[in-house]
């Protein structure tokens, strides 16, 4: 159960650098075609047509970009089910338990204002 975390964790973790590195080199290849074009590719979404209209230059990043999105998935996936996510929910009611009724006063007070 612990491995099966601990992977979940690395996968997403490698995923979000894979992912961040080959869009920031599609990114680099955007301002060397263009200004404007590299403008554009900081936007959401245009990385992507930015790598379907000049695959054949972009095309070993945009795949690996693609793969290492698929690893966030399902290590975001994995880690949603795994033990590790039920124990959130112990942290959770810990702290409405106890933080909760400390900080109360203080908001009241705040919102009497």
């Amino acid at each position: 159960m612990l491995l099966a975390t601990i992977l979940a964790i690395l996968g997403t973790i490698v995923g979000c650098i894979g992912a961040l590195l080959t869009r920031t080199i599609i990114v680099v290849h955007a301002f060397k075609k263009s200004v404007p074009w590299g403008v554009c590719s900081l936007m959401p979404g245009v990385i992507s047509v930015y790598s379907i209209l000049y695959f054949s230059e972009v095309k070993k990043p945009f795949l690996f970009s693609i793969l290492f999105t698929v690893y966030v998935f399902i290590g975001s996936a994995l880690l949603f089910y795994s033990p590790a996510f039920g124990a959130l929910d112990s942290v959770k009611m810990f702290l409405q338990q106890n933080l909760v009724p400390l900080l109360k006063p203080a908001v009241d007070s705040f919102h009497s204002v």
